[in-house]
């Protein structure tokens, strides 16, 4: 349930997980949700509109965090408990890229505001820190 906090009043009940929601993210617009849950989907919505208008089959297992980018909100990162990272575009909710490195559930994203870094956490024990390169190896992360 998504809820007015100057009134107390529900706003938009969001109707559509399977299961339970784990994570969300507020667009810079303010009027656009992200929500990931253990039904391995990630749903967009629109505050305005109060409906969902896109669903992405995302990952093969729960869906622990997701962000918008900072700013801008050109692209939506995803966490997994499936071991992966996926950045999404927001234009057309392609997949632009896959990062995968740990050896265990992936739990948690925060990207830094430049948008040049990305950090991930895992049950691994660790945790990766991602940065922009243009190149076509390596830690490629977000795309510009």
């Amino acid at each position: 349930m998504l809820w007015d906090l100057r009134t107390g009043k529900s706003i938009l009940p969001l109707v559509g997980h399977v299961k339970q929601i784990i994570s969300s993210d507020f667009h810079v617009n303010g009027y656009h949700l992200v929500t990931g849950s253990d039904d391995n989907t990630v749903r967009f919505w629109d505050i305005r509109r109060k409906n969902c208008f896109n669903i992405l089959p995302a990952h093969t297992k729960l869906i622990s965090d997701v962000k918008f980018q900072p700013g801008k909100g050109r692209f939506v990162a995803t966490a997994s408990y499936d071991k992966t990272c996926k950045i999404w575009s927001s234009k057309d909710w392609t997949l632009s890229r896959t990062l995968i490195s740990h050896d265990s559930k992936v739990t948690s994203i925060s990207i830094s505001e430049d948008m040049q870094y990305l950090a991930t956490t895992s049950l691994d024990r660790k945790w990766m820190l991602w940065a922009q390169t243009k190149k076509t190896n390596g830690n490629v992360m977000i795309p510009e």
